[in-house]
């Protein structure tokens, strides 16, 4: 039986109480109500809904918000309850015995039977036996309970819903502030300057409420610093965390670019003392994607072999804020990142592109949703089409060497570009953005 003491602390920290309340949703949050829509579209289905995202990218914000919104439509307030598994204060909730304990205390002697009833537990990876007890609720059918879980790895998750719910779950993405978010969360007009401000500061929400530069920057390390410790070193069988300390900071700085493990290996690990062997740096580089911090697209061809021998790859970051580079330089490859996050927040599939015919054509992203197809090479500025004659002959050349039936898009912060290829589409940034979201 679960002490007085733990009932005063959860009632206070699930929002049940009047003067906790107004803590749902602070002043200065973005409402990200496609997130909440999402959340309640999945609501009406009979299955756990796991938001899955970076460190301190929003899911927590995302799910109070939900709560309100529950609230607002007159959900009774004890049906719902919120616990969030980073309190220390209810650190006891962690460990099984009094988890389960506190759901029979809830479903029992605190919620309206009568009522649906809403479970939402963040971080959920911090129960242990988590997978299997969250899949214990769920099978009890005599409950009519909503379960919502948020977590930092999705690989962790992944395997554990897989072997636990088989298909009775489905994972909600939840990504930083995107362009447009940024805009309305710092009061931006929707400008290119502004996209530039954005390329630079990201769009993670902490780092914006900051007033200065070094203030921000600090805080932008400490997301890092946790994603680390929290995500990766505690979670993960780590023997050497100078090497994954100094892999982070390779891809902070790589973002963009092409990457291969051996020449990882060979720019990493003759620069790190301690145990060192390939196989750390393939393993440590899955880790870092498992929590977030970088996504690495898969290569299209049209020979599935060349896909096999090609190891080289690229990866960008969860937010160019993390992003590594000399001041005033790499705003194309910053662009580049920007163009593949939005993508994929757009629930594109999005894959590298290589046409093999007389030379090797890479195009920067191959991106497909609903049946249609689309192939894009970003720049950050294409200029004159004679004073930068190599330049168009890359960006305009590669997508012309393929006979792909997709459309095909050169995206730079140029407003206005004539194509030199009636099949190949220029647009500026913004209109980009506009054509894979038309709704914002």
């Amino acid at each position: 039986m679960i002490s007085e003491e733990l009932k005063r602390k959860i009632a206070s920290r699930t929002f049940w109480n009047d003067e906790k309340s107004d803590a749902l949703i602070p002043g200065d949050v973005l409402k990200r109500s496609k997130y909440i829509n999402d959340i309640e579209s999945l609501a009406k289905l009979n299955i756990v809904v796991a938001a899955l995202g970076i460190r301190r990218g929003g899911k927590s914000v995302i799910v109070k918000q939900y709560i309100h919104k529950l609230r607002q439509e007159g959900v009774p307030r004890e049906n719902i309850l919120y616990l969030n598994f980073f309190l220390r204060v209810l650190a006891e909730v962690q460990k099984e015995n009094v988890f389960l304990e506190v759901i029979e205390w809830w479903i029992h002697e605190v919620s309206d039977d009568g009522e649906k009833r809403y479970l939402i537990l963040d971080e959920v990876q911090e129960i242990e036996n988590w997978d299997s007890n969250v899949a214990s609720i769920f099978e009890d059918h005599t409950l009519d309970c909503q379960i919502i879980i948020t977590g930092s790895n999705s690989s962790l998750l992944s395997e554990k819903l897989d072997t636990s719910l088989g298909g009775r779950y489905t994972v909600l993405n939840v990504y930083p502030f995107s362009f447009n978010e940024y805009c309305q969360f710092t009061g931006s007009t929707r400008t290119v300057d502004s996209l530039k401000q954005y390329l630079l500061e990201g769009g993670m929400a902490e780092p914006l409420k900051t007033d200065s530069e070094e203030l921000r920057e600090r805080v932008v390390q400490d997301i890092i610093n946790s994603t680390i410790e929290r995500d990766i070193i505690q979670r993960q069988n780590i023997t050497n965390p100078k090497l994954l300390h100094a892999l982070v900071d390779y891809c902070r700085m790589m973002f963009g670019k092409e990457v291969s493990v051996p020449g990882i290996e060979k720019e990493i690990l003759s620069k790190v003392k301690g145990q060192q062997h390939s196989a750390l740096v393939s393993d440590y580089l899955g880790f870092i994607q498992d929590a977030f911090f970088i996504r690495m697209p898969e290569t299209y061809s049209y020979r599935i072999k060349d896909v096999l021998k090609n190891k080289i790859s690229k990866l960008y970051l969860a937010d160019t804020s993390f992003a590594l580079y000399k001041q005033g330089t790499e705003y194309g490859r910053l662009l580049e990142n920007l163009v593949y996050s939005e993508l994929i927040r757009r629930r594109y599939n999005v894959q590298r592109f290589f046409a093999y015919k007389n030379k090797n054509l890479e195009i920067d992203f191959f991106a497909e949703k609903q049946g249609k197809a689309m192939l894009v090479q970003v720049c950050w500025l294409l200029g004159d089409e004679y004073e930068n004659a190599t330049l168009w002959s890359r960006e305009f050349g590669n997508l012309s060497g393929t006979k792909l039936n997709a459309a095909k898009y050169v995206v730079s912060l140029d407003q206005k570009i004539n194509s030199p290829f009636s099949d190949i589409r220029h647009l500026n940034i913004l209109d980009f953005l506009d054509l894979i979201s038309p709704d914002g």
